[in-house]
């Protein structure tokens, strides 16, 4: 059976105009996608297969998809060069589908591993370069 796909979502905005996907085909898409893959979903992203594993909140209300990732599955993945991303700390990165079927990686870091986790924010992708296998 084949997957319902994230592709033809968009998000973002371009110079100023917003041109994402509206929130009634994202809730329909986000719907389909989550009932096929009821524990984890693989993804294909500039040649790199990840498997995330779904996540929930306290009250089971939101749900997601999840995986921490590398620095160089990172760099494989926004298509940037290792040279071009200095990391001072030490850094964590995960990959994650939302409930709304957005693609972000959230960025973390800490001065030692004694210390406690920082958040550094989201890198929205673009949901154009992912493809759900199955």
């Amino acid at each position: 059976m084949k997957k319902t796909q994230i592709s033809t979502l968009q998000n973002g905005c371009i110079e100023g105009i917003a041109c994402g996907s509206n929130s009634k085909e994202r809730s329909a898409i986000a719907a389909k996608v989550f009932a096929e893959n009821p524990e984890s979903i693989t993804v294909t992203c500039n040649g790199i297969t990840l498997t995330l594993q779904k996540g929930f909140s306290k009250s089971l209300k939101t749900s997601w998809f999840s995986r921490e990732i590398t620095e160089s599955e990172l760099n494989a993945i926004e298509g940037c060069h290792p040279e071009l991303r200095r990391y001072t700390f030490e850094s964590s990165f995960t990959l994650m589908i939302l409930n709304d079927c957005r693609v972000v990686v959230e960025k973390s870091t800490r001065k030692s591993p004694g210390a406690t986790w920082k958040f550094r924010g989201f890198d929205y992708l673009p949901e154009s370069s992912f493809k759900i296998e199955g």
